[in-house]
This record gives C-alpha cells, sequence and structure tokens, in this order.
C-alpha cells in the first residue's frame, strides 16, 4: 500500500436516505452515510458530501449527525426536493429496496461540495451509482473529480434501474479501488450470473484491465475474494451467531477498506477485518450502530 497520512479525511459523495422497514421502524441509510458513519465510529473524521431537504427526515438527520459527532459541513439544504426515503423489504433477511426518483440527493451541487473541501486534506473520494442516476449529477461527480484529483474508491452498488453499461464503464475506468459483489461482477461482464468458482477469474480480469490497486467482490456468507496486480486472495466469511439482516454489510466493509488504505494495512489485514465487521453488522437491525465501544474493540483488536 502507498504511504497515506492518518490525518488525510476520506470524501464520501452521494445519497443519504431514511430506511423504511416493514415493522415500521425507520433507520438512516444510504451507502455513503453508512460508510461515513463507521468511519466516524473508527474516528476517522470522514466528510460527507450530500443533500437533504426541508422536512422532518432532514431533522432527524441533522439530529443524528450531531449525536454521532460526523460534521455536517458537506451537507447541502434542498429547498425544493425532498429528503431521500426508500422502502425496504426483507426475504430471510436479504433486503430488496424500493427507491423513489426526484430526492434531495439527486441535486447535489459542485459549488458548495467544492467548498467543504477547501478547508481539509482529502483522503480519496468515495462513490456509488445511485446518486448519480440522472445527467445533471453525473456531471457533478466528473467535475468534481476533475477539480480535486482525488483517488476513487469505488462501491459500485447498483439499484434497479438506476444504472446503465455506459455509466458503469465511465465510473470503473477511473477508480483505483473497487469493491463489488458477486451479481454486479456478472452485470460487469453482461453475464446472467458468474458461478463462486468463477469469481477469481472474473476478478482479476478486471483488476488487470483497469490496473486498479485492489478490487473487492463480496460473495455474502461464503466471503469474499481480494484482487490485485500479482494475485487473488479468498477469505471466508465468520460465522454469524444470530442473522437479523444484511442491510450494510458491504457499507461495512468498505469502511474498513477505506480505514485500511488511510493506515497503511496489508490487503490480507483489509480482507479479514472487513468480513469481521461486516459478520458484525448482519448481527443488528439497519447498516448502523450506536454502540461506540463495538468500534474500540475492533481497532483494539486489530492494534489501530
Amino acid at each position: 500500500m502507498n504511504s497515506i497520512s492518518r490525518n488525510s479525511q476520506p470524501i464520501l459523495m452521494g445519497e443519504l436516505i431514511l430506511d423504511r422497514f416493514p415493522s415500521g421502524v425507520t433507520v438512516l441509510g444510504g451507502a455513503p452515510f453508512i460508510v461515513a458513519w463507521h468511519l466516524q465510529g473508527f474516528g476517522v473524521l470522514p466528510r460527507l458530501i450530500s443533500r437533504i431537504g426541508v422536512d422532518p427526515e432532514a431533522d432527524q438527520v441533522k439530529q443524528a449527525m450531531q449525536d454521532w459527532g460526523l460534521e455536517p459541513g458537506g451537507i447541502q439544504i434542498d429547498p425544493i426536493h425532498p429528503t431521500g426515503t426508500v422502502q425496504v423489504t426483507l426475504q430471510q433477511g436479504q433486503p430488496t429496496f424500493e427507491i423513489w426518483p426526484d430526492q434531495a440527493y439527486d441535486y447535489i451541487a459542485l459549488d458548495p461540495a467544492l467548498e467543504s473541501l477547501s478547508e481539509i486534506s482529502p483522503l480519496l473520494l468515495y462513490h456509488g451509482t445511485l446518486a448519480t442516476r440522472i445527467p445533471f449529477a453525473r456531471q457533478v461527480l466528473l467535475d468534481l473529480h476533475q477539480r480535486t484529483q482525488l483517488p476513487i474508491f469505488l462501491d459500485l452498488n447498483l439499484r434497479d434501474p438506476w444504472w446503465d453499461q455506459a455509466w458503469i464503464k465511465q465510473v470503473l475506468a477511473q477508480a483505483r479501488w473497487v469493491k463489488v459483489n458477486q451479481s454486479e461482477l456478472a452485470v460487469v461482464f453482461d453475464q446472467a450470473e458468474i458461478p463462486s468458482s468463477q469469481v477469481p477469474k472474473y476478478a482479476q480480469e478486471l483488476q488487470r484491465q483497469w490496473g486498479y490497486e485492489f478490487l473487492i467482490v463480496t460473495l455474502g456468507e461464503a466471503g469474499a475474494v481480494l484482487a490485485l496486480p500479482d494475485g487473488i486472495l479468498t477469505q471466508p466469511a465468520p460465522s454469524v451467531e444470530s442473522l437479523v439482516d444484511t442491510v450494510g454489510a458491504g457499507d461495512a466493509f468498505s469502511a474498513v477498506a477505506i480505514l485500511g488504505i488511510q493506515r497503511g494495512w496489508s490487503p490480507e489485514q483489509i480482507l479479514q477485518r472487513g468480513l469481521q465487521f461486516a459478520s458484525q453488522i448482519c448481527q443488528i437491525p439497519g447498516g448502523t450502530t450506536r454502540d461506540r465501544q463495538l468500534y474500540g474493540r475492533y481497532l483494539q483488536a486489530w492494534g489501530s
């Protein structure tokens, strides 16, 4: 891994939403928000760039960020569009999402985003594809990248029907680090599916095509694969004592991967520790936790 300052702050750009579960519980979500939440828990001080409305949901977001200590400087206020909301349904712990169009996070503005970065030392720019589902948002992301020249951590995070192959190829070409799941890997290669036994082969091919520092493919309960320029690492997932749901498990992995980039961990450590923390998140409802001691226990175990 390249030497990177531990004081540099990850920049996370994209959706900030409220997940509404069948039980009636509402949980703050959105991949960039969840990753930022975990990084804050690990003491990394991320900067989240997103946009919320002027509504009760926005008040809930602001209060939660304040309580957790997340810096609000990158959060924009939209007087027209609502704070993002998603309806989550669960089948055997696996989530599906009903995602509405025309939400505040679709309209993140470039100038306020740049201004929010002016007084910090950015580490990298994390993003997915949901918050770039409209042409306006795609151009903002491209402009932000051009203006900052930050290396990109891409978590593809495809959500039907909010993606297309041309945009997938464009964001894959810009990234330095990439995380996808098994079904997303199949989409990238325009396959109906890729058997688990073939994932290492396809992961290595994609890594070599674009020269990523590393490419992670998560495989759910089967663990994950990490492709490097000189080979493949595989790791089974730890056993989960009591599965609640898998919401945010991939985001938990991304947070640990970014933590590892900042702290100079080896690829083997990133893979093992990412799976450890993701498995822990599968044992709580939703993708976040307010248990500060949980983060401390992992940091202590990891010697960080």
